[in-house]
């Protein structure tokens, strides 16, 4: 699968189930480590788990994670509720990494950008009269309406550069958009400057933080109703605080299944699907291992 612009990847070690602390484990525990370490890489919260997210997972799952080694255990419970990832930084990358490289980028693109205007105003100071000469009067009226074609697409270009170097984290959840809503089947939103005003302000004026945004965001691009109802990010800001009250809205299914619960049962079946496709081991509710064709 070709990797999407803005989209996040955590590594996982091709033993990881193989190793003796995980195979020891139960599919809940499991399937909570894991998930833990995509929400740390996905918020770059470091391996820090705060409570909200903790309090998803059974005591039990957890109990197991924090006592699967005498030295190292899985993770930490901390007194205040929230859990730490023991090794996440030897696998992850940090969030001063993640700072680093993305400020490598903005530099490369302040100075494409720079060279691009450079050679764009050389270019607008050539004398009227060598283009006279050089094209007759149908030429030139073809020439000019090239030349503004291309001025415009420069400018286009150099405004959505500018936007992505004044706010990073902007730009980035409004390309994180972008491609869900391709994702979903609906055609890319186009770079507008209502959609890159609309990103801003719901950092700078609403004051969000990062992580509620990304929160709200995965999940009204899963929700049936609004995946298909916000497909630009002007109408995502303008639906948030109704989408966010919806979310947090305890969700009962017809068969009496909560939406945790839901999760919970999406996450074993997946996990079970991915042992089978390797060849590795089952865990069961008993926490014993069994080979498949056993």
């Amino acid at each position: 699968m070709a990797k999407l612009k803005g989209q996040l990847f955590a590594r996982l070690a091709l033993d990881y189930f193989d190793h003796p602390k995980i195979m020891a484990l139960s599919a809940e525990a499991i399937v909570a480590h894991l998930e833990m370490i995509v929400y740390s890489r996905k918020y770059g919260t470091d391996g820090q788990i705060p409570k909200r997210f903790a309090s998803r997972f059974e005591d039990s799952a957890l109990d197991e994670l924090a006592s699967n080694d005498s030295d190292k255990p899985s993770i930490s419970r901390n007194g205040d509720g929230t859990i730490t990832i023991h090794g996440y930084a030897d696998m992850q990358e940090t969030s001063d990494q993640i700072k680093e490289r993305q400020q490598q980028r903005r530099e490369a693109g302040r100075k494409g950008g720079l060279a691009k205007m450079a050679t764009a105003k050389a270019n607008a100071k050539q004398p009227l009269q060598q283009t006279l000469k050089q094209t007759s009067s149908k030429g030139l009226s073809e020439n000019v309406a090239e030349t503004e074609t291309e001025t415009e697409t420069e400018t286009d270009i150099n405004t959505s550069s500018g936007f992505a170097d004044a706010h990073p984290e902007a730009a980035q959840a409004l390309d994180y958009f972008n491609d869900r809503v391709k994702q979903n089947g609906f055609k890319r939103p186009a770079d507008t400057k209502a959609n890159r005003d609309a990103a801003r302000l719901l950092f700078t004026r609403d004051e969000y933080p990062p992580p509620v945004i990304r929160e709200v965001m995965d999940w009204a691009l899963s929700n049936e109703f609004w995946r298909t109802n916000i497909r630009s990010f002007s109408k995502f800001r303008d639906k948030f605080e109704t989408m966010q009250a919806q979310m947090r809205r305890p969700q009962q299914s017809q068969s009496g299944v909560t939406f945790d619960q839901q999760r919970i049962q999406n996450s074993n079946q997946l996990f079970e699907h991915i042992n089978r496709q390797i060849g590795g081991d089952i865990w069961t509710q008993d926490s014993s291992p069994k080979q498949i064709g056993q």
